[in-house]
């Protein structure tokens, strides 16, 4: 009988991230993307061709992907390796990835953990509605701008959703 605890799933898979190859272990990825990951695993290559993933000569490329995304997701499941230094940064970085996959326990892990840095009001605004972030991500930043004397300048307002940026000048000028 295998252990449910430490009979670990140590298969590897090389990624192609813009010009650069990552060997590393699948078994993050399996667990919170299984229906992305898995189907890779599953493909059968044509005859005499190695399975996508499996050497330098056929890695996975993720086009899309930027490599700075990809380390920061790959060092937040592999905490031992040297790297991952919890800044504001990587962890947009891997609340973006676990958006586009799916990685709803990371996802959350990435909100809880970003909610405790320091964001100016207009990119928490940003970051809510980009990642449909829960209310309590939004609310202090409006209430940040709708209470400043100043109304938006055009810079700000043109980085926001025009509905945040008539919302703030509708409750600044009433």
């Amino acid at each position: 009988k295998h252990s449910s605890r430490f009979y670990l799933d140590d298969r590897y898979m090389i990624f192609q991230v813009e010009d650069e190859l990552l060997r590393i272990p699948i078994r993050h990825f399996l667990n919170y993307a299984p229906d992305i990951f898995e189907g890779m695993l599953e493909q059968v290559p044509p005859e005499g061709e190695e399975p996508q993933g499996s050497s330098d000569h056929h890695p996975v490329v993720l086009a899309g992907v930027s490599l700075k995304d990809f380390e920061a997701l790959v060092g937040y499941f592999n905490p031992d390796v040297p790297g991952f230094s919890d800044t504001k940064e990587e962890w947009i970085s891997v609340l973006h990835l676990a958006d586009m996959w799916s990685m709803e326990e990371v996802r959350q892990t990435a909100c809880k953990k970003l909610y405790h840095h320091t964001f100016g009001p207009i990119e928490m605004l940003e970051l809510a509605e980009k990642y449909h972030l829960p209310y309590q991500w939004a609310a202090p930043a409006f209430h940040q701008l709708v209470s400043r004397s100043t109304a938006l300048t055009v810079a700000e307002s043109q980085r926001l959703n025009p509905k945040w940026a008539a919302a703030i000048a509708f409750v600044q000028h009433s």
